[in-house]
């Protein structure tokens, strides 16, 4: 994915991805992915905001729909969970895979 695709994503949905980091170093960070940018979108809407949690998740053959559809016991998306530390990529594989 390119720079620019990352970008347009990014300022689409400013507070959630970038937060106090800047527009900049988000959109290299997840240009970086091992994704393009349909990839990155699917990420986003699952409720993941950090690039290299999303690409831990895709490396580990989770789809962005399968971190999506299932919540953690304090309602949030798998992929927002794993995101924020609040679970293991083990746990994320373990729960989809059920």
């Amino acid at each position: 994915m390119t720079i620019n695709e990352a970008t347009e994503i990014i300022t689409n949905n400013r507070d959630f991805l970038a937060g106090s980091e800047s527009i900049e170093d988000t959109a290299d960070a997840w240009a970086q992915c091992p994704f393009g940018a349909d990839t990155m979108a699917r990420w986003v809407k699952a409720g993941c905001f950090d690039a290299a949690s999303a690409s831990d998740l895709h490396l580990a053959g989770i789809s962005p729909e399968a971190c999506g559809a299932l919540r953690d016991a304090h309602g949030s998306t798998l992929a927002y969970s794993y995101c924020n530390g609040d679970t293991s990529l083990d746990n994320v594989a373990l729960r989809v895979r059920s």
